[in-house]
């Protein structure tokens, strides 16, 4: 429940229907001066961001803020979106099924490059938001207003870009096949359109990267970084009493336990792993070359950029790379 003094605050501000500067500042005096954002204060400013229109910037950068702290900082560890707390977000986003300006585009894409880890609905939910912008133009700073809905110029470029590369903040570099897959959607319905040049670039980098990249970072979830940091700041054991064990000896001790058999295999080992995942990087299986065809042929027609992509992949892997392209 909203408390009665962040109630008499939103009602204020939403007198007139929009946040001056000053008044976005009155905000973050509201909410900040205790360096955390609480979940009714959260619900708070999602009901404030529903009741405005034509939002300063200041506003649109305080809410942003605000709603990252809250969902970022709130449990243990920073850094990580919880379960729980995507599963409110998307509620609270989708519950008047209006895309808020571009205020929550902003969010979604902030939450997502700023997140250790995140929970795929979010990366759904972004790439969603950002299709409906791109194909409606509407719900975005930035946009070209002699573009037409549907076509791809440098803002909506930006946007797609983002999506795409939210996650590489905390190391996942590579496309997914869901991502690919939304591609092949926003390609196709926008397909005829004069879109900027660098959109090709893109469509073609990215689906290249997915079928040749060797798949994603090692990355901990929430519950192994727990479960490390438990580890970590254990009184017996842990990375203390490791480092102790290893340098126990001095230099000589640190040379003799790093020199042994076993070391020397788990090095090997780790080099051939990293040699194979190369190769695997390297090749287009059966499996991606049947689905990269199927998609292709799934409507029946080509677009440009899927020529320009069979193109690609002919020129890296050989003519015969997609026989029945």
């Amino acid at each position: 429940m909203i408390p009665n003094v962040m109630m008499a605050l939103i009602e204020k501000l939403a007198a007139d229907g929009r946040i001056s500067a000053e008044e976005a500042l009155d905000v973050r005096r509201a909410i900040f001066p205790d360096c955390a954002v609480s979940r009714q204060e959260a619900e708070a400013l999602f009901l404030l961001n529903e009741r405005v229109g034509g939002d300063d910037p200041a506003w649109n950068a305080c809410f942003v803020e605000a709603i990252c702290d809250h969902l970022l900082l709130a449990d243990a560890p920073q850094g990580h979106i919880t379960d729980e707390g995507a599963a409110w977000l998307e509620s609270r986003v989708r519950r008047d099924a209006v895309l808020e300006g571009p205020t929550e585009v902003e969010l979604l894409l902030t939450l997502l490059e700023k997140a250790e880890s995140a929970p795929a609905r979010l990366s759904e939910l972004a790439r969603l938001y950002v299709g409906h912008a791109v194909l409606s133009g509407a719900g975005y700073e930035g946009r070209d207003p002699a573009l037409v809905p549907g076509q791809i110029g440098e803002s909506e470029l930006k946007l797609i870009r983002r999506v795409l590369y939210a996650a590489a903040g905390a190391g996942n570099v590579f496309i997914t096949r869901e991502e690919a897959e939304w591609l092949f959607e926003l390609d196709a319905a926008t397909e005829g359109r004069a879109h900027v040049a660098g959109w090709r670039d893109l469509f073609v980098s990215a689906l290249m990267n997915h079928l040749f990249a060797a798949g994603p970072t090692g990355l901990l979830d929430r519950d192994a970084m727990l479960g490390r940091a438990q580890w970590l700041n254990a009184g017996t054991g842990g990375l203390g009493s490791f480092f102790g064990r290893i340098f126990s000896g001095g230099r000589e001790g640190y040379v003799e336990k790093v020199d042994q058999p076993n070391a020397q295999d788990a090095m090997a080992t780790h080099l051939q792993k990293r040699e194979g995942q190369a190769r695997v990087a390297e090749a287009l299986d059966m499996s991606e070359a049947a689905w990269l065809v199927t998609r292709i042929r799934a409507d029946g027609r080509r677009t440009a950029n899927e020529q320009a992509l069979v193109e690609a992949v002919r020129a890296a892997k050989g003519e015969d790379a997609l026989k029945s392209a």
